[in-house]
């Protein structure tokens, strides 16, 4: 859902709204299978809200198949993974993140779990690689022949 208040980059080689929200660190913790291929991997991020029109993060995705996603500590369940650009296969898919979701209080009334005003925000993705090697284009897997020591690095 595009949200026709915020702006997006000029940068054509991303999907990301960096004018609006901005990584400021990442924690990776990852296990890799060599044999099937595959990382499994949680990044948490902190993320700088630079302007506070902001209602959603995007990140640039490809070849992954998303586990979880946590924003300051709480599950998300309206992510979503955004089609293909036609003729722009390289840029895979944008991965939208909402800051606000809506919760019932104690009256049963609907609340902002996550505010505009915050400053910053620790978002945390749980994902797995794919092993095709045409969907997921980050990752090499090297046979060990192609290797220097014919062993896997």
């Amino acid at each position: 859902m595009v949200h026709s208040k915020e702006v997006y980059d000029d940068d054509k080689s991303t999907l990301s709204n960096s004018r609006l929200s901005r990584a400021q660190s990442l924690h990776w913790k990852a296990f890799v299978d060599f044999d099937k291929s595959c990382i499994y991997a949680t990044a948490t991020y902190e993320i700088k809200i630079v302007d506070t029109g902001c209602t959603s993060i995007h990140l640039d995705t490809k070849g992954l198949e998303i586990v979880s996603i946590e924003v300051d500590g709480k599950e998300i369940n309206s992510w979503f993974l955004g089609e293909q650009v036609d003729g722009k296969l390289y840029l895979g898919q944008r991965l939208t993140i909402p800051l606000q979701e809506q919760d019932n209080n104690q009256d049963g009334n609907a609340t902002n779990s996550s505010t505009k005003e915050e400053q910053k925000v620790k978002v945390s993705i749980r994902y797995n690689t794919s092993s095709d090697p045409s969907k997921c284009t980050a990752a090499q897997w090297l046979t060990p022949s192609q290797t220097s020591d014919d062993i896997y690095c």
